[in-house]
């Protein structure tokens, strides 16, 4: 079915990578054992670590992956986790769990890509409970107006109206492939 919404395309699905085992055992399971042509996307809030670097850039020229990224400015970033600190919040990862999903739906979008492979799996990350994780740009925008300092000009914040065109209108599909497989992040 992704290969089929991929027919005529560059790209049969989009997948984002981090760097690490999860991202990067999934990126090649796409394409070695599945056969997709896969986009990886990066949203990079200037934190990464060298190796999570070197891990991205080794295995997508190994696997002749593309990748799409969206940088934030450091300053702003910075300020948006201050941000979030100084409010208390549960859910301090939320502002990077917004971008790279974002980072996800802008580059699906332009480039006509149907399918969005996430990296997720209950069995390593769990879920979290209902109200913990509200994941919306509204809720970004008001704790960094509240407690920043800095506006919110490179971050790619996810908003409401944008989730809906990219889901109803655009038609874009997510697959968790990790809670299907036998994945064994040890082994």
């Amino acid at each position: 079915e992704i290969k089929a919404a991929g027919k005529g395309k560059k790209y049969d699905a989009i997948i984002g990578v981090s760097g690490g085992c999860d991202s990067s055992y999934l990126v090649h399971e796409m394409v070695t054992k599945y056969g997709l042509r896969v986009l990886a996307a990066h949203f990079d809030n200037t934190w990464n670590s060298t190796i999570a670097t070197e891990n991205i850039h080794n295995v997508l020229e190994k696997l002749g992956v593309d990748l799409f990224t969206i940088v934030v400015d450091n300053k702003e970033y910075d300020d948006i986790y201050r941000s979030f600190f100084k409010a208390g919040v549960k859910d301090l990862e939320t502002p990077t769990d917004i971008a790279l999903a974002t980072t996800l739906y802008k580059a699906a979008e332009k480039f006509g890509i149907k399918y969005m492979i996430e990296g997720h799996s209950f069995r390593t990350e769990g879920v979290a409970p209902l109200g913990w994780i509200y994941m919306d740009g509204k809720y970004i925008e008001s704790v960094q107006k509240q407690f920043g300092t800095y506006k919110l000009k490179t971050f790619p914040n996810l908003w409401f109206k944008d989730f809906l065109r990219w889901m109803i209108l655009g038609r874009i599909k997510k697959v968790r492939p990790l809670y299907y497989m036998d994945y064994d992040k040890e082994a």
